[in-house]
């Protein structure tokens, strides 16, 4: 009997029992993982979960570090889809939800690894009550001490953040409602995941989850947090190896998408143009510019003495030339002529790519560098621009169906003053900017939260 036909007996014979546990689908999404998935796939074969139960799906995007041929020899039991380019997270685990057999789909990170009962403590809470959808797991740090994801936050522009993140893990005493479950671990019912498009796979990474789980309490349904399934991470185990600038432009570009398909009709009209303003805001602080190059009579109060300079502290060319050229011989010293050149040469490329290449000269204009991911935040709004007829097809589906009034979500938002990113908490210009726009907009009264004077 094939694992198909296993899972579909299963699911007949036990109609009419809601309290036996149901058949389901882990998936996994991989690339060049092979450092993680020994520990992560070891633990899903240690749990106290009928094995008979479990269908385990990679989805590989196609990984170059023999990912593939370690699961094939090792886990004979796990299926393999193999994609021919690295699709992000997002779109992979539609592809393994089309393909799974489980009543329910767990999703689970490549770098996690999962207690014995972790599955069991999800399933509960999904079987205790039909309107309940998804279920999020508590989880920690490899180390167990320390929280990574007890829940979910959103500020009002779309930019999520983890309850407890790096706090000491302290017991908790009931499960409760949140926004959204961490895509990393959590248990959804598949047919709901299908019905409702699963991850919008236009988000590549990051916020996919967010998104998710809102869009599950505009249609109806719930999201809980089940703090006795947990789950240890490695944080970002695949996702370091990728360019600052360009998970910053994920970041940037899915919370405007966010916004866009989620919020009401009213409350768009406050919010997007204050999440536009802001992000703009934001690429000015990271790119290091001064306002004084670019105004007359510049009011430089308005800009942070420590705003990030646009590669270095400013100093006269003179220091600068000696500053490289006792750093080019002490190289040269220690690793010989020709060695010493090339890994002059190498540090220089790496240079470039990490602040950004100078801008091409044109006949008469000035020219500027800055960070790439200074400008991370324009690209995100530039290519909300270019997909904004596809975002409206979405925005325009998801209200139709609505079955929930922004009143009754919001509060589940808990933080919508929350800054974006840790280091624009000492940066005043940004905190003038928030305020700003929040007293312009009336962002507080939609979270009906009492206005400052």
């Amino acid at each position: 009997m094939n694992l198909g036909s296993q899972f579909s007996v299963r699911q007949e014979q036990r109609k009419g029992y809601p309290d036996s546990l149901p058949s389901v689908s882990i998936i996994i999404v991989n690339y060049n993982g092979l450092a993680y998935l020994k520990d992560c796939l070891d633990s899903i074969y240690a749990l106290a979960y009928p094995q008979d139960l479990i269908e385990m799906i990679l989805v590989d995007n196609a990984s170059t570090d023999g990912s593939v041929a370690f699961v094939r020899e090792r886990y004979p039991k796990v299926r393999i889809i193999q994609n021919e380019r690295n699709l992000g997270f997002a779109e992979p685990n539609n592809i393994g939800a089309r393909q799974a057999k489980g009543e329910f789909i767990a999703l689970l990170n490549n770098d996690m690894r999962v207690a014995p009962d972790w599955l069991t403590e999800l399933a509960k809470p999904a079987l205790a009550s039909t309107d309940v959808a998804c279920i999020g797991s508590k989880i920690l740090d490899w180390s167990g001490k320390y929280i990574d994801f007890a829940g979910g936050v959103l500020n009002f522009h779309g930019h999520g953040g983890q309850i407890g993140f790096g706090e000491l893990n302290v017991p908790e005493t009931e499960n409760r409602e949140i926004l959204f479950a961490c895509g990393g671990a959590m248990l959804v019912k598949r047919d709901v995941f299908l019905d409702i498009g699963g991850f919008d796979g236009d988000f590549f990474a990051y916020y996919e989850d967010v998104d998710f789980g809102w869009r599950l309490w505009i249609l109806g349904y719930r999201v809980l947090y089940a703090l006795k399934s947990v789950a240890y991470h490695r944080r970002h185990g695949t996702a370091k190896g990728f360019p600052h600038e360009k998970r910053l432009t994920l970041f940037e570009k899915n919370a405007l998408s966010m916004v866009i398909k989620n919020y009401d009709d009213e409350n768009l009209q406050r919010i997007l143009p204050a999440a536009l303003l802001l992000a703009v805001k934001r690429a000015f602080i990271y790119s290091g510019l001064d306002r004084k190059d670019y105004l007359f009579n510049a009011d430089q109060s308005q800009q942070d003495s420590h705003d990030y300079s646009p590669v270095e502290p400013k100093q006269p060319m003179s220091h600068r030339i000696r500053y490289y050229s006792r750093a080019a011989t002490r190289i040269i010293r220690h690793r010989g002529l020709f060695k010493g050149l090339r890994e002059i040469c190498a540090r220089a490329r790496e240079h470039i790519v990490a602040t950004g290449a100078p801008v091409p000269q044109f006949s008469g204009h000035a020219t500027t560098m800055v960070p790439k991911f200074g400008l991370s935040p324009i690209v995100a709004i530039s290519e909300i621009m270019d997909d904004l007829p596809v975002l409206l097809e979405k925005r325009q589906r998801i209200q139709a169906q609505r079955r929930r009034s922004d009143a009754e979500i919001l509060p589940l938002f808990l933080e919508p003053e929350r800054l974006p990113y840790l280091d624009l908490v000492d940066r005043p210009s940004y905190h003038r900017a928030v305020e700003t726009v929040q007293r312009y907009f009336h962002i507080l009264d939609i979270f009906r939260i009492p206005g400052r004077v």
